[in-house]
């Protein structure tokens, strides 16, 4: 399931659609070759749409898409959890099953977040440090814990020209979403000087706060370094 959220100025909007993602382990972890991004994808549903106006004004582009992402990664998670839901064996899952998968991600159906904010994906991956403001660090802490838990698998940076949520905040004509609506296909490709970026973390059975604070590679370095159960839990999701 393929989260594109998107926000301007005071508009906010996200889409979760089903959508197969499939890489090769090299590609898994940077940038996806020439004709890679459009070969992977497949058609897909729209299963949520939201556009409506922020409760707050941001006062720069990462903080405005640190808002979506939450919002729009609130959403994918309870899609997901729904799904999940349709799909156990059990007639009647407890309800410690159904928060299992709510907060640890479902393997059924994983959640891939993309965004075409530079700024806001280096500050989720930790690229760059982050910021002084409280609430735009709490927030990326958040969703540094909701990749590392598998509630996000891969965090993807795409050019702005493949983003089907733009439409729902610019007054313009998007081919993308039209395309979508019309045919289901979603249309990914590369631009010369923006090639799409895909993270990918695994995941830890156990984490603390100093894991949140942590870049990618740090962070993959330690899984490596938790020894060979770990690593098969993580291949069995």
């Amino acid at each position: 399931m393929r989260l594109v959220y998107g926000r301007l100025l005071r508009m906010q909007a996200h889409f979760e659609i089903p959508l197969e993602v499939r890489l090769h382990a090299a590609q898994s972890l940077g940038r996806l070759g020439r004709h890679s991004a459009a070969l992977k994808l497949n058609y897909a549903h729209v299963l949520y749409a939201h556009g409506g106006k922020a409760k707050r004004v941001s006062y720069s582009t990462s903080h405005a898409e640190t808002l979506a992402a939450i919002s729009g990664m609130e959403a994918s998670s309870m899609v997901a959890t729904r799904l999940t839901e349709l799909w156990l064996p059990d007639k009647q899952p407890t309800l410690e099953k159904l928060i299992l998968y709510q907060e640890s991600g479902s393997p059924l159906f994983p959640v891939d977040a993309a965004t075409d904010c530079r700024d806001f994906f280096e500050l989720a991956t930790g690229s760059k440090s982050l910021p002084q403001d409280k609430l735009q660090r709490l927030y990326l802490l958040a969703i540094k814990e909701a990749r590392v838990t598998g509630r996000l698998r891969n965090f993807m940076l795409i050019p702005t020209q493949c983003m089907t949520a733009d439409a729902l905040t610019k007054p313009m004509v998007s081919f993308v979403l039209n395309k979508v609506l019309s045919s289901g296909y979603v249309p990914f490709w590369n631009e010369d000087k923006h090639p799409a970026l895909v993270r990918r973390l695994p995941t830890l059975a156990e984490i603390s706060e100093e894991d949140l604070y942590k870049a990618d590679d740090r962070s993959r370095r330690k899984f490596w370094r938790e020894g060979p159960i770990l690593q098969a839990q993580h291949v069995l999701r």
